[in-house]
């Protein structure tokens, strides 16, 4: 039940807006957010990687409801391993199949570009 709220509130672009504007909260998600860019990831595990560190990198958003969602979602995760494969950094992303579009159907998922 709690998985379903939190997931239900992290689809809410207006509440991604309040949060990241309310001081206390934006400090909270800080400590498990790296950035919110994939450059700021990227300099969070380099950090990570000089003390011995590896990694695991999320884009966030666990579902995607549209075709052009799912796309995106697709291009972001194919660019941030390129950016990890060009930074030479020890970190892998999680691939969540809702975010490339397995809930709008098998085929589309395994076609996602």
């Amino acid at each position: 039940m709690l998985k379903s709220i939190l997931l239900f509130l992290s689809s809410s672009k207006k509440l991604q807006k309040i949060v990241l504007n309310w001081r206390i909260a934006r400090k909270f998600a800080l400590r498990f957010v790296a950035g919110e860019t994939i450059d700021d990831a990227i300099e969070a595990v380099i950090r990570l990687n000089n003390n011995g560190f590896y990694a695991t990198i999320d884009f966030l958003g666990e579902q995607t409801f549209s075709e052009t969602d799912a796309q995106n979602s697709t291009r972001e995760i194919m660019h941030l391993l390129e950016k990890i494969k060009l930074s030479k950094i020890e970190a892998n992303v999680s691939i969540k199949l809702s975010q490339i579009g397995l809930l709008l159907g098998e085929e589309f998922c395994k076609n996602a570009e």
